[in-house]
């Protein structure tokens, strides 16, 4: 099936009818091997829109910019941030009709540009055949290998959307994920107290405070951020390894129990800081403690909204008293 093909032909319909009054896809940019996002109004747009194995970039992003009711394109992964949206009231169900599309998977951004077997100059198109990625070139067709996808791909259960209005690409309707594989965390893990902090003083000695993982999350929504109030003034903008790794850790507290390791803050990163690790530990807590899996549910409570009495109970660092 033509997906790009099929995801034209209902973005025309949606907004020839006025089911909505914008769409927000994926276009090709100026290179073959890269798409863009595209908020179009006009049904005649709807044919520069494409899904491919290179829709990388999570678009629920650009919802709350976008004329309602909008239509959004959306892949499995990207649906969990749209669910969260939902939970905290963010957008209303009826302001946004989703566009969901299986997906096979993703590759990397830098997947094309390092495969030794062709040039980018090459490359024409990349397509999805029967769940295998090819790369199109003038030299003639090559298969990209399972590793030259994003990490999050390699560990999904939800290629098939599980929630939707439109679902592109046909196919069985998704099941609500499980908890994911939190990819790279066990590692982590096994590291002495004293490791830990060294890796991340390491990791975060790279950021540049460009904020531009901040940017790129869905759920970072609020119109003034905690990082940039000045009374109290919570962190410096000053470039340190600590004051970095503090100003990452008021974040991923706040994304804690919401985060649905969609991958965009370290996509975003133009230094490379592996952020996933961080943030997919958090979500592996959060499910441990208290059994919750973000982005599954538009009617539950979000686990950090939510006080139970057999909630487990935490030792405070402030003379250790059972809270």
């Amino acid at each position: 099936m033509d997906k790009s093909k099929n995801l034209r032909e209902t973005a025309k319909t949606l907004l020839s009818e006025g089911a909505v009054k914008s769409i927000i896809g994926y276009k090709k940019g100026r290179f073959p091997f890269y798409l863009q996002p595209a908020i179009i109004k006009d049904p005649e747009e709807a044919a520069s829109l494409v899904f491919t194995p290179l829709s990388r970039q999570n678009l629920v992003s650009f919802i709350k910019k976008a004329a309602k009711p909008v239509g959004v394109v959306v892949k499995g992964c990207d649906l969990r941030s749209l669910v969260d949206l939902l939970q905290e009231h963010q957008i209303g169900r009826g302001d946004v009709r989703i566009i969901g599309v299986t997906c096979a998977g993703v590759l990397k951004g830098d997947a094309l540009e390092h495969d030794p077997r062709f040039k980018p100059a090459e490359i024409k198109d990349v397509v999805e055949d029967d769940g295998r990625i090819k790369v199109i070139t003038s030299s003639g067709e090559f298969e990209m290998p399972e590793d030259s996808m994003m990490e999050k791909c390699r560990s999904c259960s939800v290629h098939a959307p599980y929630l939707y209005d439109d679902l592109i690409g046909g196919g069985e309707p998704g099941k609500a994920p499980g908890p994911p594989a939190y990819p790279g965390v066990e590692e982590i893990e096994k590291m002495t107290p004293g490791e830990k902090r060294a890796f991340w003083l390491d990791m975060f000695s790279r950021c540049i405070r460009c904020n531009a993982c901040r940017q790129a999350c869905p759920l970072c929504f609020c119109e003034e951020c905690v990082m940039d109030e000045a009374k109290p003034r919570w962190v410096t903008a000053e470039v340190d390894p600590v004051e970095n790794l503090f100003a990452h850790l008021i974040r991923i507290y706040h994304s804690a129990g919401r985060c649905v390791s969609c991958g965009e803050c370290e996509r975003a990163c133009p230094v490379g800081i592996p952020l996933s690790l961080l943030y997919n530990k958090a979500a592996k807590e959060v499910n441990e403690l208290f059994g919750y899996n973000p982005g599954v549910d538009p009617e539950a409570q979000p686990a950090m909204l939510t006080y139970r009495l057999e909630d487990p109970e935490c030792k405070s660092c402030l003379g250790g008293r059972n809270l």
